[in-house]
């Protein structure tokens, strides 16, 4: 049975009516386009106290506030509150949104951390050259030129690494963010929660982005603001896998990234992606 078949039997195709149709070619069409989107964390709030849960919402898109995603837990390979109090489980039921939830025990700068699993998806040819340019990874053209592979369609597995600050009752003075072993991960130097965007020109925030730990060069870096009236900011991280962000509005920011390597044989495919967000919100 070929996969059109398979598809067609599974889903009771010959009892479906045209506007049914519709529906499902345009969910699929929804689905195959979110895996190219930025994914991210949103906390209820980004400055609680003590003993007070902690929300958290996934939302996936090109530009703030995007869309909602339920929670999958088939999905999710972590997903906790991490901070002074050390791990905590965002629990939460499949499913359902918000996705996740716990409650800080102790003060201090904490992060809100999810690692999904690795999906498969195979795009063709046209729409994976053009993923990859908005993505920045050029270095993944030229190999797919170099192996005459630009025409061919494009086979990867991919997975989610994002991650949010909270502030919990009262921050010291020098906490900072720090890596919290997400295999691709943004992380700021300092708290970007206290960026001082009242000098004129606003404030900057410098990341590091780092894949397996270590300090990558090259790497593009999303800057978007969920506020409006903020276009995106794309910036490129040097050779110390440093990165300076304009940040001249108060709100949420979303920073994001997205890696792309030449997968493992026992993948099946033939790249793996890793797209990595950081947020936080200024006062």
């Amino acid at each position: 049975m070929t996969p059109h078949a398979a598809f067609a039997h599974n889903t009771g195709m010959k009892r479906l009516t045209l506007p049914v149709w519709f529906g499902v070619i345009g969910a699929l069409a929804m689905c195959v386009t979110s895996l190219a989107h930025d994914f991210w964390v949103e906390p209820s709030s980004s400055r609680v106290e003590v003993g007070t849960p902690v929300t958290a919402h996934l939302r996936v898109g090109m530009a703030c506030p995007g869309e909602a995603t339920l929670r999958k837990q088939a999905r999710i390979e972590r997903f906790e509150l991490v901070g002074p109090g050390g791990e905590t489980v965002m629990a939460g039921e499949d499913g359902v949104e918000p996705a996740g939830r716990a409650t800080p025990t102790a003060p201090g700068l904490h992060a809100i951390v999810y690692r999904g699993k690795p999906v498969e998806i195979e795009l063709a040819a046209h729409e994976f050259e053009a993923y990859l340019r908005e993505e920045g990874l050029e270095k993944i053209i030229r190999a797919r030129a170099e192996r005459s592979d630009t025409s061919r369609p494009g086979h990867e597995v991919y997975s989610r690494c994002a991650k949010a600050l909270v502030a919990v009752g009262e921050v010291p003075a020098d906490a900072a963010d720090k890596a919290w072993g997400l295999r691709y991960e943004i992380v700021a130097e300092g708290n970007p929660l206290n960026t001082d965007i009242t000098k004129e020109g606003g404030g900057t925030v410098v990341v590091r982005v780092l894949l397996d730990g270590k300090p990558l060069a090259g790497a593009q870096v999303r800057a978007m603001h969920c506020g409006g009236g903020t276009p995106k900011r794309l910036v490129k991280t040097d050779r110390d896998g440093k990165a300076t962000i304009a940040i001249d509005a108060p709100g949420r920011w979303v920073l994001a990234s997205t890696e792309m390597f030449e997968a493992n044989m026992h993948t099946g495919a033939d790249w793996e992606s890793l797209w990595a967000s950081l947020v936080f919100e200024v006062k």
